[in-house]
């Protein structure tokens, strides 16, 4: 493995930075130097996905699907597959239950609920700021409308997030990427 052989001048290492350092964040004075004396071209801060915001989002979006108990439940003809259909027809039901008052959207105070049910059949913490957090960038990323407030329609976007549909197989609840959904929008 390259990791274990020690450093070489001679060789040509690719490795990944954070842009803003290449620009004299924390001045790292050999990296700023060496970026100005080789005129790299650093790339556009809209050009780069953080890694931070890339995590946060998968994250977030597998607690979307664990509030709403995705699992192999959902493939209601046993087929192995979660179809948009199953996973849509599954959202709206699950919303039904996480919309307490019945006003046809899901707001912070009803997730935190739901979150703190669920926390409680595990026996574990729900009351922390964590939790509260966790909400907040759990509507942050459906709520297309920012009125911070979840509708259904926002809601069931989880069905057709990042253009795929989410399959179960028989040993496991994690879902799994599988074919472009084309027939919801």
């Amino acid at each position: 493995q390259e990791c274990e052989k020690p450093f070489s001048e001679s060789v040509t290492y690719r490795v990944a930075i954070t842009r803003v350092l290449l620009e004299g964040m924390n001045t790292i004075e050999p990296l700023v130097a060496y970026v100005a004396a080789s005129k790299l071209q650093i790339p556009a801060e809209d050009s780069c996905v953080e890694a931070k915001n890339a995590v946060v989002e998968g994250a977030v979006k597998k607690a979307w699907l664990e509030l709403a108990g995705y699992g192999s439940k959902w493939d209601c003809n046993q087929d192995g597959t979660v179809s948009p259909q199953e996973m849509t027809a599954a959202l709206e039901a699950v919303f039904a239950q996480l919309d307490m008052n019945k006003d046809g959207t899901l707001d912070s105070d009803e997730l935190l609920a739901a979150f703190r049910r669920g926390a409680r059949a595990k026996k574990g913490s729900s009351g922390s700021a964590s939790a509260v957090s966790l909400i907040a960038q759990m509507v942050k990323a459906l709520d297309a409308d920012h009125d911070g407030r979840i509708s259904i329609a926002e809601f069931t976007k989880l069905a057709v997030s990042d253009s795929t549909i989410a399959s179960t197989d028989r040993t496991s609840k994690a879902p799994h990427r599988t074919k472009r959904a084309t027939c919801l929008a």
